[in-house]
């Protein structure tokens, strides 16, 4: 064996006694032995040992509709989209496509915006609306209103 092959068996055998330090004696020996053995054997082959696989990653599942259909929400004059709202919209506009009626409803307490209340709800409900057809969403199902008497900040999207 060359001085390489030397070095790099003892480097394996020692990270693998410390990965082994919280397993029971019986498996760190075998364990020990395994990873000798097998860098030995890629040592004297001239080839470094495998890699171990990466974990699968599993995607993660697209979001929902939450189940009061709110898909964003607000400061009080405030009416434009996160971020996180946006990616919202994206994951579930697909399933959006399909539905025959969608309504889109604004909020916006007056108590906080007595002059332009109106105005600020349907700004926010057009701008979900403007969103999910540039996502694909057809037109002609959608419908949108606004509410100013409820002490929200918000836009909901409920199919019916």
């Amino acid at each position: 064996m060359s001085s390489n092959s030397l070095v790099f068996s003892a480097v394996l055998l020692a990270a693998s006694l410390a990965g082994c330090a919280g397993s029971p004696p019986s498996a760190q020996g075998q364990a020990s032995a395994e990873v000798a053995a097998s860098a030995q054997v890629d040592a004297a082959a001239g080839t470094p040992p495998a890699a171990a696989p990466a974990a699968a990653v599993a995607a993660p599942e697209p979001r929902r509709l939450p189940a009061d259909g709110t898909v964003a929400e607000f400061q009080p004059q405030d009416s434009r989209l996160s971020e996180e709202a946006l990616a919202l919209l994206a994951d579930v506009a697909p399933t959006l496509v399909q539905a025959q009626h969608i309504e889109i409803t604004g909020f916006c307490n007056r108590q906080d915006a007595p002059k332009n209340a109106r105005q600020v709800a349907l700004t926010r409900a057009m701008a979900v609306r403007g969103e999910l057809l540039r996502l694909g969403v057809p037109a002609k199902g959608i419908r949108v209103k606004y509410v100013t008497t409820e002490a929200r900040h918000a836009v909901t999207v409920v199919q019916k």
